[in-house]
């Protein structure tokens, strides 16, 4: 009897082949940090050409209980060689859409509505840039 009860203790919190994935939370309310866009890490090279280059350096979204959001990045631009460093901020509002872990995020600035999805771990917003749209997935903090 006491074999199989320690044997039950020590097995609390994994599954058959290790560590069971905790649920994504009811929203993605939260602070994130940028991890890759379009599957790639930072700094992401945005526009490449002879004697200019711009790239994502980092970025992070806060996503509030009052249906907002706030996106702030930093960005590299190199102009024949001349390195400038700027900062830009993005907002707007988000809502729930069908299902369990998709939402909208609404540009206030620009109307575009960027969907998102998200686990425990981080959320993945699709990003709509015109004709674009790029895969931004951001760590929870």
């Amino acid at each position: 009897m006491l074999l199989v009860t320690l044997t039950t203790a020590c097995s609390k919190g994994e599954g058959a082949t290790g560590p069971v994935t905790p649920p994504p939370p009811p929203t993605p309310v939260g602070g994130y940090t940028l991890r890759t866009i379009d599957a790639k890490v930072m700094p992401y090279a945005m526009y490449t050409e002879p004697d200019y280059t711009l790239e994502v350096i980092s970025g992070t979204l806060s996503v509030t209980a009052n249906g907002k959001w706030v996106s702030k990045s930093v960005a590299r631009e190199t102009v024949a060689g001349n390195i400038s460093t700027y900062s830009d901020s993005t907002f707007g509002t988000w809502s729930l859409l069908a299902g369990a872990t998709m939402a909208a995020f609404v540009n206030t600035e620009t109307t575009i509505t960027s969907n998102a999805t998200w686990t425990a771990a981080e959320v993945t917003v699709n990003e709509v840039y015109g004709t674009v749209t790029r895969k931004l997935v951001y760590k929870r903090n």
